[in-house]
């Protein structure tokens, strides 16, 4: 009986490795995506103040996520997900 089960745990051990590569290679992607879309940005930013000051105000013309930047350049990451109520 013992051999029954010996010859069985080679392929399910296979079969389990398989599923989980295939679970990482999916949540890898997942991952990927969202990082590119939280990350990479696909906000459109607009300077929403014209004044001279050292800190520049940004809005996002897709989500209107507002942010700030010092060196007059439009913020590289989407601050959606900060917008919290107080």
């Amino acid at each position: 009986m013992s051999e029954l089960f010996t010859g069985m745990a080679i392929p399910f051990d296979l079969a389990l490795l398989a599923m989980l590569g295939v679970a990482l290679v999916v949540l890898l992607l997942a991952y990927r995506k969202l990082g590119a879309r939280g990350g990479a940005s696909k906000c459109g930013w607009r300077r929403a103040d014209r004044r001279g000051s050292s800190l520049q105000k940004w809005v996002c013309r897709s989500c209107g996520a507002e942010a700030y930047s010092t060196d007059r350049r439009p913020p590289k990451e989407c601050k959606r997900s900060l917008k919290i109520g107080i």
